[in-house]
């Protein structure tokens, strides 16, 4: 993700600083996940520490998702237009 979506985007942003955005987005989120984890699991246990990520997990599944139903969605609206 670091690297594909900045040259997708390369026409419209400076890929550099885009995936500098991502790399420091990424470190940030590790760095608060290990405090996050760290806390949740000594006040709840190691059960919903998983909870926790799976959680996340589907939250970024259902994201990821929609944007490619949206994408998806675009590309058929401006076929449409084009023909």
């Amino acid at each position: 993700m670091t690297s594909a979506l900045p040259l997708t985007l390369r026409t419209s942003v400076n890929p550099g600083l885009l995936a500098g955005i991502i790399n420091a987005c990424c470190y940030c989120g590790s760095a608060l996940s290990t405090y996050v984890l760290g806390i949740t699991q000594e006040a709840n246990g190691w059960n919903m520490v998983f909870y926790v990520l799976l959680a996340v997990s589907v939250v970024g599944v259902v994201v990821m998702s929609a944007g490619v139903v949206a994408k998806f969605i675009n590309s058929k609206m401006n076929k449409k237009t084009i023909n």
